[in-house]
């Protein structure tokens, strides 16, 4: 649980210090390492909302980094229950 609460708050400053893409590697590491990791979308979510602007190839979609975090969690979830038996 005490790793989890680290992991959590690391990532958290990963995300407004350091590049997105070094944010979605923490992020992918700890959905795998961690079940249930929906922190990563969380976080995901507020770094959009602070820093997140329209994008015109999205049609001005504002929550790219959210819709990345949602497809990296679920390929990751996947990923965990072929790979490894519960």
């Amino acid at each position: 649980m005490l790793a989890r609460i680290f992991t959590d708050i690391f990532i958290f400053f990963a995300a407004i210090l350091i590049p997105g893409w070094t944010f979605f590697v923490l992020g992918a590491i700890g959905a795998y390492f961690f079940y249930n990791f929906y922190e990563f979308i969380i976080i995901s979510l507020i770094v959009d909302a602070v820093y997140g602007f329209p994008i015109p190839g999205w049609y001005g979609f504002r929550f790219v980094f959210t819709t990345l975090a949602i497809c990296v969690f679920v390929i990751i979830k996947i990923f965990k229950v072929r790979v490894r038996a519960f």
